[in-house]
């Protein structure tokens, strides 16, 4: 149902939404075809946003950036990891969440 939902948006598009929707769907309705189309394009997404971070460094790395603040990157990324730290050490020291104790369930018997 969700992906009949989602794909349903489309056809608020004026005099080409319907037409939107079925080359979507690869038919009538939402059918194995869709499914199989949302899989590879969620597998594509990986390999297209890896590649417009890497050339984005690349332009970073190339171009520069402006720094608005006037605060030296070394310093930026000092703040930065020690805010992370900080949120994950307070993470881990008060909402601790125990496995319990290391035992087999009952329902396993070796045979």
């Amino acid at each position: 149902w969700g992906a009949t939902v989602i794909t349903n948006l489309v056809t608020a598009v004026l005099y080409l939404g319907n037409a939107i929707a079925e080359f979507i769907w690869g038919g009538s309705s939402v059918a194995n075809l869709t499914i199989q189309r949302f899989f590879s394009l969620h597998y594509l997404l990986l390999f297209i946003i890896a590649a417009l971070a890497c050339i984005h460094l690349l332009a970073l790395h190339l171009h520069g950036s402006s720094n608005l603040l006037g605060i030296t990157g070394k310093f930026k990324d000092a703040v930065t990891v020690f805010a992370f730290l900080f949120a994950y050490f307070f993470l881990i020291s008060y909402y601790l969440e125990y496995l319990g104790d290391l035992s087999t369930p009952a329902a396993i018997v070796p045979e």
